[in-house]
């Protein structure tokens, strides 16, 4: 039989003062004093659209460093350029995100198959697994072999 394992999560938001007031978000590990609206120009907050993008890149990064460890792929790191694009159809939504991974391997390996696991990694991410039929999330990824500096 499965094992199932469910987590419960709470965030508690705030929003004080009428139509001028602030916004605030807490979880139990992340505390955002100014959440923005995608309107506001105020580079001190944080908005809901940067935290959808931040949740996406990160469950991304987690996801595809967890599938290369477990293939055993030596890398040394993987850089992660992620953009997402906001439309306004009658009401603002996400409509894309392109993660672009830049895999450092330690050897030489199937590019190929690492390019498979970089698209894997956002099938089985928790998040792209959310917003799939919503936000399209593409990945391109770069394969890079670390080169050995002579003394």
């Amino acid at each position: 039989m499965p094992d199932h394992t469910s987590v419960y999560l709470r965030a508690v938001g705030t929003y004080q003062n009428s139509e001028h007031g602030s916004y605030s978000l807490q979880t139990e590990s992340l505390h955002i004093d100014h959440l923005a609206t995608m309107l506001d120009d105020s580079t001190q907050s944080t908005s809901p659209e940067e935290l959808l993008l931040s949740a996406a890149a990160g469950c991304y990064l987690i996801t595809l460093k967890t599938l290369l460890v477990n293939r055993e792929v030596a890398f040394t790191s993987i850089e992660l350029n992620s953009e997402g694009h906001v439309i306004n159809d009658g009401g603002l939504r996400f409509d894309s995100i392109v993660h672009r991974p830049a895999i450092l391997l330690e050897h030489p390996a199937d590019e190929a198959e690492l390019r498979v696991l970089a698209a894997h990694a956002e099938h089985t991410c928790m998040v792209s697994c959310a917003i799939r039929g919503n936000v399209a999330v593409s990945v391109e990824p770069t394969i890079l072999v670390q080169t050995a500096h002579s003394s």
